[in-house]
Parts: C-alpha cells; structure tokens; sequence
C-alpha cells in the first residue's frame, strides 16, 4: 500500500437548493414538521379553559411554542427565498445550530413542567406530546445544521484556497498531474 492516497475536494461550488426545492430537502422537512408540531401544540394548549390563580400555569408553553413557531416560520421562508445564499457573510448554519439547540431545552423543560402538571386534559396531554416532538425534531435538525455548518467552512477554506488569500502554495507538479497527496 502507498504512503499517498488520492484525495477528492468536495466543489467550493455547493448550494442549498432555493425555492420550493429547499422544502424537499430533509432538513426542509424537519422545518415544516417542526412548524407543525409547534402549531399543534400551541392549539392543544390553547384550547383549555383558564386555571385558578392558586394552580400551576401553562402560558409559558403556549409562549414557546407560539414563538417558535414564528422564528421556524420565518427562517423556511428565509431559505426558500434565498436569502442564506446571498447574505454569505452571516454564519447561518452557525445561527440554526444554536436556535435549534435552545428550542429544543427549552421546550424539554417546559413541556415536562407542564406534563407533570396536567391531570387528564387532553388539550394539555395533546400539546405536552407535541412539544415533545417539536423538540426532538429540533435535537434532529441540529444534525443537519453542523453539517452545513463543516460544508461551509469547508467551501469558504476552498473558495479562499483558489484565490490564494490563504498563503498555501500549489502542491509540486508531480502531485499536481497525478491528483495525489
């Protein structure tokens, strides 16, 4: 076996596809069903009657739920606009990781707050379990953010490479010819 292996670059040219495209994507999937279970959620939680002064409340779900409904909302319409593709400069794969993370906890403890608070009502047990799942879904989209994130930084690292703003000088041009490292 060589001590040199070939190595293929990925393109610096990648992009997200735009559009209705992006929605077809399984992080634009994810986004859809999040908005989903979000909406769900808030509409469980709404529909209950007010409880007593003296008795836990569920207003701080039905908070989160309806804005994160909003913010995933917003940022589905971002990408299908193109938005994240234009703007280069803002780090929003970055952006995504930490949204989805804090959604996701945050909607871990208040929906367990309120799971441990709601004795038999279905508008309650309806939206407790669809914050569950809105937040499992957010855990899962993180995935796809930190692969686009490397995807990224891996075309901006190229991208730079080509213009030789980097310093890094052309391999020899044995290397060169023969595609290896």
């Amino acid at each position: 076996m060589s001590d040199t292996a070939n190595i293929t670059l990925p393109s610096s040219s990648y992009r997200t596809p735009s559009g209705l495209a992006y929605l077809k994507l399984p992080v634009g999937i994810i986004e859809i069903l999040e908005v989903v279970a979000c909406l769900g959620a808030l509409l469980g939680i709404a529909i209950q009657p007010d409880k007593a002064d003296n008795e836990s409340s569920y207003w701080h779900l039905e908070a989160a739920c309806g804005s994160f409904l909003a913010i995933t909302a917003i940022l589905i319409l971002l990408y299908v606009l193109d938005v994240p593709q234009k703007a280069t400069r803002f780090p929003w794969s970055m952006l995504q990781v930490f949204y989805c993370a804090g959604a996701a906890i945050a909607l871990m403890s208040l929906a367990g707050h309120v799971a441990a608070n709601t004795f038999g009502q279905a508008g309650l047990i309806v939206g407790v379990i669809l914050s569950f799942v809105a937040m499992a879904l957010y855990f899962i989209e993180i995935f796809f953010a930190i692969r686009a994130w490397k995807r990224s930084i891996i075309a901006e690292t190229l991208r730079l490479v080509e213009e030789g703003k980097l310093g890094v000088s052309a391999p020899p041009s044995d290397m060169k010819e023969n595609n290896t490292v």
